[in-house]
Order: C-alpha cells, then structure tokens, then sequence
C-alpha cells in the first residue's frame, strides 16, 4: 500500500496544465497559470476599467407625496439647487453613511437605519412623523431621504400619513407608490408598518 506522500506525488504528476483568468474588484486582471509540474506562475494583464460597474449618474428623482413632505435620494438632499427651489427648509435623513451637507442652512434630523428586514424601524416612527409635522404645520417644507429614497425613507412616509392622516397601510402604501412608483419596503418594515397600523387603531 502506497504512502499518502507517495499518494500526493502521483496525484501532482497528473495534473494538466491550466489557465485561469482572475479579476479583482479594483479592475486587476490576472492570468493563474498552473503548470503540469505543480508550480503556478501568474501573468499581470493591463487594465483599462474596474472589475465592477460604477453608478456616477446621481439619482435627482424626487416626489411631492403631498405640499410640503418630498420623498427622495440621498443625492436629493446633495443639491443645493433642488433643496432651495422647493422651498425646503427641514430634511429628515433615514441613510446610513450620508453626512448633511447643508448644516446651517436647513434644519435636520438623522436617524441612522439600516435597509435590512430585522432592523427596528417602527422604534423610530412616532419621533419621525411628528418631525414631518413639526416642519409642515410651522409651514415649512421637508424632504424625507434614505440613500436611495426607494425603503427606508419610504416607509417613515407611509408611516407619516398613517399617524397623522389616518390613512391604512394599504391606503397609504398605495399613495405614496402613485406618486413614486418605484419604492419597495423591504418585508420586514412592510410586516413593522403592519404592525404600527395595529398600534394606531386605523384598522
């Protein structure tokens, strides 16, 4: 019976000899040569572009769900010149990572969430929309922004318009995707916005 190094050494004998090309995220690209003998050699190739695609258009899409609450990006609330032609004088930002460019001029609120199902958004709902309706009946205006304005900040709004007009889920839902017809809550702030609504006895 042969030993395993024995085994290993004949094993390696019959390797073929490959060619794998690897990409790295920054756009390297590699040529992984292994050779009939075990050894590797690896060719570095020139690259022109990076190994992913890179989003650079920003995304200006923006709503007014009603007069004075506008649902938008994280690259909504960048634009200076946006923010001033509405006329708005309160952001709200529900992103992760985002800085509020404007301090000084506009008044904010942060409230860090994270666009996963497990998150405890409903934990903040109550001090979000009495932030909008601060802003609103004050008469001033306030846009609602997440990063993509498509989950979280979508849902601080659905969440407004139930508390404070006494709309359903499926109502208000509806109300907002008519004015945004991309936005899409992620299940479990869907299932927190069920549950607030159960809360709020607008069943």
């Amino acid at each position: 019976m042969s030993s395993l190094a024995q085994q290993l050494a004949s094993k390696k004998g019959a390797l073929r000899h490959t060619q794998t090309q690897v990409t790295t995220p920054d756009g390297q690209s590699k040529i992984e040569e292994l050779c009939a003998d075990g050894s590797r050699k690896v060719l570095t190739l020139p690259s022109t572009s990076l190994g992913f695609v890179v989003d650079t258009k920003p995304d200006l899409r923006y709503c007014h769900v009603l007069n004075r609450v506008i649902l938008g990006s994280q690259d909504v609330a960048h634009d200076l010149d946006i923010l001033t032609n509405n006329k708005i004088t309160h952001i709200l930002n529900v992103a992760t990572g985002i800085i509020n460019l404007f301090e000084g001029w506009f008044t904010y609120k942060t409230k860090e969430v994270y666009d996963v199902p497990g998150c405890r958004i409903i934990d903040i709902f109550d001090e979000c929309c009495d932030y909008i309706h601060t802003a609103v009946v004050s008469g001033g205006c306030v846009l609602i922004h997440c990063n993509a304005g498509v989950s979280r900040s979508a849902s601080i709004v659905i969440a407004y318009l139930m508390r404070h007009y006494g709309m359903s889920f499926d109502e208000a839902f509806k109300f907002v995707k008519s004015k945004r017809s991309f936005i899409r809550p992620n299940a479990g702030f869907i299932d927190q916005l069920k549950e607030y609504e159960t809360k709020l006895g607008v069943l």
